[in-house]
């Protein structure tokens, strides 16, 4: 069952969804514009249509064979290609910077491996990423700023788990080695060791984060950490953790959990209290992501309960509305705020006749 803490979903009767796609590159055929807001949006009959709540939704666009990242600006998107070189190359997929305005796209320099896991500075001027041969491989970090694309190796060859490490600000990006060791490199090229392999919980780390006290990471037996380097104390703050993803100014920590079989909850950890507030139930939650300011975290969630599924925007502080953006379940790639906060940029796998394809769609909503 899915449950909301807070007030109701603003998606909460028929009258208030619509099958709706965005438009995307090419083609005109079996499309109908609806007017919404004084904004149009393009329908594409037969193509996987996203249920939406037309009441939040300004504007819906649709991207197909693309994988959303991020956001350099509010105009430029960080986006990923599955592509094969040759009949017999391996296939690879490979970052690009799209502009919707003008279909300009240009593409990193690439290389034999994946491109994958990438996570744009807060400030999009660079952006962080992995080559790796497999998507659960490990990996080699690099650092390529957006303005040239021009890729700087920050890591050991095949030296860190493929989907670690995050920017903590503008200049620097924290990581853990394969031996669980946790790093801290520096855009002036310096990389300093935090913790040992012999930290408690260090085997299998994830999600490694940093606060102006503390580093806080998943360790291999599903607890939350709280390391603090200078003083050489490590503690567990929370059980059966799967995703952590700390707000921009580090004082919360969004928290998804396992509850017990297909039961998971998501909720707000406070860095200060060290205490959790409850935010939703269901039985899976996918991709939180917290806008720039702070305010509002978005996520995907999955329920066995009718209606309750969907993607959603919910607010940092209690006594805010939670509003459903969609109903459709987004797993497995980003959800991702524009700088504004106005956007959403969402990927998923839909099939098309007798293959799997990916789409992104550009979500512009009331604020």
């Amino acid at each position: 069952m899915f449950k909301m803490f807070g007030k109701k979903s603003a998606l909460t009767a028929a009258a208030g969804c619509l099958l709706l796609s965005g438009c995307g590159p090419g083609g005109t055929e079996g499309r109908e514009v609806i007017r919404l807001a004084g904004k149009s949006i393009t329908v594409i009959e037969n193509q996987n249509e996203l249920v939406v709540n037309k009441a939040a939704l300004i504007s819906l666009e649709r991207y197909e064979d693309r994988i959303g990242l991020g956001w350099v600006d509010e105009d430029t998107l960080l986006m990923a290609k599955t592509e094969q070189s040759s009949l017999n190359a391996l296939i690879r997929q490979r970052m690009l910077l799209f502009d919707p305005g003008t279909g300009k796209e240009d593409f990193f320099p690439g290389s034999a491996y994946n491109q994958v896991e990438a996570e744009l500075s807060p400030d999009g001027s660079a952006v962080f990423y992995k080559e790796s041969e497999g998507v659960n491989a490990s990996a080699t970090g690099y650092v390529a700023r957006t303005s040239d694309r021009t890729p700087v190796r920050i890591t050991e060859d095949n030296a860190i788990p493929v989907k670690e490490g995050r920017w903590t600000d503008n200049g620097h990006i924290l990581y853990a080695g394969l031996d669980g060791s946790l790093y801290v490199w520096d855009t002036g090229g310096r990389t300093q060791k935090l913790l040992g392999p012999g930290t408690a919980g260090a085997t299998g780390v994830r999600s490694v984060m940093r606060t102006d006290s503390a580093v806080f990471y998943i360790g291999g037996d599903g607890r939350l950490y709280e390391a603090r380097p200078d003083g050489g104390t490590v503690s567990a703050v929370a059980e059966r953790v799967q995703t952590a993803v700390p707000s921009p100014d580090g004082t919360r920590i969004a928290l998804v959990k396992a509850d017990g079989p297909r039961q998971a909850s998501l909720s707000f950890y406070s860095v200060q209290t060290g205490k959790e507030r409850p935010i939703a139930s269901g039985t899976a939650f996918h991709s939180p992501c917290w806008s720039g300011d702070g305010s509002r975290l978005a996520y995907s969630a999955a329920s066995d309960r009718a209606g309750q599924s969907g993607l959603f925007i919910t607010p940092a502080d209690p006594g805010g509305e939670t509003v459903q953006l969609s109903a459709d379940v987004f797993p497995g790639y980003p959800i991702t705020f524009s700088p504004s906060g106005r956007q959403l940029l969402a990927s998923k796998v839909i099939a098309e006749g007798s293959r799997n394809k990916t789409v992104t769609y550009r979500m512009t909503f009331k604020k």
